[in-house]
């Protein structure tokens, strides 16, 4: 069995500790990836796309650090519009979470048509269309996600506090039990004896409730008084079992199994078709007629081929880090989890798409010559251009110096 202290214990380690980490590094990551793909030097259909991720990862890594703070007291005692905007950010974090699917499905269906057709690339591969693309796929995925925002609201209700700031039960007591405490003729004037009495309703609500108490005690010699407790809510339509069984089954097949299936299916062809392309090129190398051309084929296709190899590299994290969800949701239909084993396996499943989304940084660096190059020079390219041209400048002198010598050299026989 899982018990609460080990889904505390699991949230503390991931949205405590490592959801931070992973948000900041891929924030700065994605940031310098937006800036290198935008520019000249980088501009391709292929980079367009993959600028595109980068933009929406970093919202979605927003979003991820925003929902994370729902786990401290504070976001619960003093902000109440956290929780009136709870709804819409989760919207768009599955809004964004869509929307990076489906941009990896067009720019592994636009390098497939680009390897597989070359001469139908400049009817498909355009820059146009590939802007056209993205926000047509951005409109789709959050407009056909919007009733997510209206399945949350804000609640708040009353919870017991001593004046140290610590909680004097785990429960969470309804506006009407405390009311309830607090109308009781019965209730003597000590104040101890006060701390007793609501010690005792609280702990005769938990028992009917099934709720644990294993943070703090209220019957010790604290006051203990009411705080007011922001917290999420479920709504109507959540309750509404019909939308929710034809809503999971749409964004499951929509967002998830059609899109792993295409890209799996795209990506096994676009590895043969690098495979069969180096076995080419090394034919070709190996030939002796016209080894110039020969030669200028085979970088042209080596080129082509790291670029496939990059987004090879991408959808197969994606596959990964998206994967077990895909797995989780089939077995969640058919077994029954317990709720404390869901919670711990959506945080460690979210934290795995928050990787996915933090990565792709690293593999571009680690995959593309020119990405790399353009990121150093990004981070140094002022310095190495100004000590280049104090190197130009010094040897430019002599050049003319000499070169009058020559002429009359020349001159005399």
């Amino acid at each position: 069995m899982v018990t609460q202290g080990d889904v505390n214990y699991v949230r503390q380690i991931v949205q405590g500790i490592l959801v931070p980490c992973v948000v900041v590094i891929g924030l700065l990551g994605n940031s310098v990836s937006i800036v290198v793909l935008t520019r000249k030097r980088m501009h391709s259909t292929t980079n367009i796309y993959l600028a595109a991720l980068a933009v929406t990862d970093v919202i979605y890594l927003t979003t991820v650090l925003f929902l994370s703070m729902e786990h401290y007291d504070t976001v619960h005692l003093n902000y109440e519009i956290y929780w009136k905007v709870y709804g819409l950010v989760i919207w768009l974090s599955d809004g964004c979470a869509y929307i990076s699917i489906y941009i990896a499905v067009c720019f592994t269906i636009e390098r497939f048509v680009a390897i597989r057709y070359p001469l139908k690339r400049q009817t498909f591969c355009t820059d146009s269309l590939a802007k056209r693309v993205i926000a047509g796929v951005a409109i789709f995925c959050l407009l056909s996600t919007i009733t997510t925002a209206f399945e949350h609201k804000a609640e708040s209700v009353q919870k017991l506090m001593d004046n140290t700031g610590k909680w004097c039960d785990e429960a969470i007591l309804p506006s009407s039990f405390v009311n309830t405490i607090q109308i009781q003729e019965n209730i003597p004037n000590n104040e101890s004896q006060i701390e007793n009495s609501v010690g005792t309703f609280a702990q005769s609500w938990q028992n009917n409730n099934n709720v644990t108490t294993d943070h703090y005690n209220s019957t010790e010699n604290h006051h203990c008084h009411n705080v007011t407790f922001y917290q999420h809510g479920s709504s109507s339509l959540s309750a509404n079992e019909t939308y929710i069984k034809y809503f999971f089954f749409f964004t499951s097949t929509v967002f998830v199994f059609i899109p792993l299936t295409i890209l799996a299916t795209f990506n096994f062809i676009l590895i043969v078709l690098v495979r069969r392309s180096k076995h080419r090129r090394g034919e070709m190398t190996n030939a002796s007629v016209r080894r110039s051309t020969i030669r200028k084929s085979s970088n042209s296709v080596s080129q082509e081929n790291r670029v496939t190899v990059t987004l090879i590299a991408v959808v197969i994290s994606f596959i990964i880090c998206q994967l077990p969800w895909a797995i989780y949701l089939i077995v969640a239909e058919i077994i029954q989890i317990e709720n404390n084993l869901r919670t711990i396996i959506g945080n460690i499943f979210n934290l795995l798409v928050a990787l996915n989304a933090a990565s792709n940084f690293f593999l571009y660096c680690v995959l593309s010559d020119k990405y790399r190059k353009t990121v150093k020079e990004l981070i140094v390219g002022y310095k190495y251009k100004k000590r280049n041209m104090s190197t130009s400048t010094s040897y430019a002198p002599s050049t003319r110096r000499y070169r009058p010598a020559l002429q009359m050299k020349k001159s005399n026989p």
